[in-house]
């Protein structure tokens, strides 16, 4: 007996839970030749830029998607879909990694420094220098050049809206 009146109280809070939820709405980056897309959902960063604006980016937090207007809301605006042209995406693997070696480059600094001043045999040369140095760069070409990748939306690349909605079964209820 207990049982049916778990799966009774399961089975409404189901069917309450899936009336009440809403629809997920979300933009979609398709590549050209690719089936693999990139989904920008609200509350996601979003980075582009417009045919009115020209070669300024913008940045911001996606607040809200319209799909009937094809409108994207920020806080600072609304933007038209097809006033995109570029989106630019980040490698977080690539920005992370030129992180690393960043750090690793100050590091390997700091100790040479440290073992300089503590050890009088030890001389700072070229070779330590080569080693901070080149990770220093390696890791800021990471950061600035493998880990932004930017596409053109009018060309091959397609940018659209996608509504995921479940129609009502019973319109007006």
């Amino acid at each position: 007996m207990t049982r049916n009146y778990i799966f009774l109280i399961f089975s409404i809070s189901l069917y309450v839970s899936a009336s009440v939820s809403h629809a997920q709405v979300f933009l979609q980056l398709e590549y050209y030749d690719n089936p693999v897309s990139t989904r920008f959902f609200v509350g996601d960063y979003f980075m582009y830029q417009t045919q009115s604006t020209g070669k300024k980016w913008f940045h911001e937090k996606i607040e809200i998607i319209d799909y009937q207007q094809e409108f994207i809301y920020f806080s600072s605006g609304m933007v038209a879909l097809n006033e995109i042209t570029r989106i630019k995406l980040y490698k977080k693997w690539a920005k992370g990694f030129g992180d690393i070696l960043i750090r690793f480059g100050a590091g390997w600094f700091a100790f040479a420094a440290v073992t300089h001043f503590l050890n009088d045999n030890w001389n700072f040369g070229a070779d330590t220098a080569a080693i901070g140095g080149g990770a220093i760069i390696l890791g800021f070409l990471m950061k600035k050049v493998v880990a932004t990748k930017s596409y053109n939306v009018k060309k091959q690349n397609r940018l659209r809206i996608i509504d995921v909605n479940w129609p009502d079964p019973v319109p007006g209820h």
